[in-house]
């Protein structure tokens, strides 16, 4: 029986998944992510979306700004300290849209005067391996209009 060539579409959506299979897909990665400008004293709040493109499932452990451990994760019902956000694999975490909040406290930031700050994230697989992830944050003013990266 004598096999047929593949047609134009079915070569391309077989590129196509070889192409994602391949990619940098399989990867924690900050996707987009935000600060912000807190008011005198007030912890400053992250906002984040995290996905988990790995096979597995991930913990993020820690959060820190400008070199120092100083994030504080949280759940929002009822809100409580936590010592890890799990994320399961394939998942896409919106920080604090599904009910997780991390809070900045006592940074060494002059949050007046910056306009973004680096972001480190300890997250933990599922073997105690920590990956470490950074991503540079925009420091929103109040009311201003937040943009995204896409």
């Amino acid at each position: 029986m004598a096999s047929r060539p593949l047609s134009i579409s079915a070569w391309l959506l077989a590129l196509a998944t070889l192409l994602a299979a391949c990619s940098g897909s399989r990867t924690v990665s900050i996707e987009d992510g935000w600060v912000e400008r807190p008011s005198e004293d007030a912890p400053a709040e992250l906002h984040l979306r995290l996905r988990n493109g790995l096979q597995q499932s991930v913990r993020l452990v820690g959060a820190s700004v400008a070199g120092s451990d100083n994030a504080r994760l949280l759940s929002t019902a009822p809100e409580q300290q936590l010592p890890a956000i799990a994320l399961s694999a394939g998942q896409t975490l919106r920080i604090p849209d599904d009910g997780y909040r991390i809070l900045i406290d006592a940074a060494p930031v002059q949050w007046a005067e910056v306009k973004s700050v680096n972001l480190q994230l300890a997250l933990e697989q599922a073997d105690g391996q920590l990956l470490t992830l950074s991503y540079d944050l925009h420091v929103h003013d109040h009311g201003e209009d937040h943009y995204h990266d896409h």
